[in-house]
């Protein structure tokens, strides 16, 4: 089994006078309306399927208001496709 250890952040934007109080490990930079938050994980196996062709899937937004998600309130559905070859993880 292969593993991956991985390291991203996440940016979210329109967060007027957002505070984060670090403690830990935990890291945060703040910049005015806008919070990075760093997040660690480990990647067990890449996928046996192709996801949309290995292509990027982006979803634009818009302007969003973090008091109203919900689940709901932004959902959006996107167009994408599966591919399960059954020797694609025996390369």
């Amino acid at each position: 089994m292969s593993r991956w250890n991985i390291f991203t952040s996440v940016s979210y934007a329109g967060l007027p006078d957002s505070r984060i109080s670090p403690s830990g490990s935990t890291r945060a930079t703040i910049t005015p309306g806008m919070i990075t938050v760093p997040i660690k994980g480990v990647v067990l196996a890449p996928p046996p399927c192709k996801i949309n062709g290995g292509n990027i899937i982006k979803v634009n937004f818009d302007e969003i208001m973090s008091t109203r998600i919900d689940g709901n309130a932004y959902a959006k559905s996107i167009n994408y496709n599966i591919d399960c070859e059954k020797d694609r993880h025996h390369k």
